[in-house]
């Protein structure tokens, strides 16, 4: 039993250092590469669900680019895919929670638009028209609430 227990310990050991030999130079994990791994597992129970084998497909591309990124060498190019990936995860994260914030917070303030920078402005309920002067064009307007 000892025996079989120090093998099995060794083969261990053995193990874990050729892969770490092996992945040196390599980018590794990171974000994107668990946002393909989700979006393959996913797509992948969605076939399953409905049958269409297009969705095993994507899935399946969607894996087999995540082993790509992992194993690949070319580091500044994975890690600009990585930045516009965060980037632009963080842009839908942000947008979603403004958005349920609106949706909380719509009986206290009304929620416009600015008519010349189109950027997303409130203004208290029950104040009747007032003039507003918006912060980042500096157009001035007249807005009921």
């Amino acid at each position: 039993m000892d025996k079989i227990r120090a093998y099995l310990s060794n083969l261990g050991r053995k193990m874990q250092s050729g892969m770490v030999r092996m992945m040196m130079g390599r980018r590794g994990p990171d974000e994107l590469t668990l946002a393909l791994l989700w979006l393959g597992i996913i797509l992948t129970f969605l076939s399953g669900f409905t049958g269409w084998g297009i969705f095993m497909l994507l899935g399946y591309a969607a894996e087999i680019w995540m082993v790509f990124r992992v194993f690949s060498r070319n580091i500044p190019a994975r890690a600009k895919e990585n930045t516009w990936y965060v980037t632009k995860w963080n842009t839908v994260k942000r947008e979603t929670k403004a958005f349920f914030l609106r949706i909380k917070l719509r009986k206290q303030y009304k929620y416009f638009r600015c008519p010349g920078c189109k950027s997303r402005m409130r203004l208290s309920r029950g104040r009747g028209e007032v003039e507003m002067t918006c912060p980042k064009c500096h157009t001035v307007f007249k807005q009921k609430a």
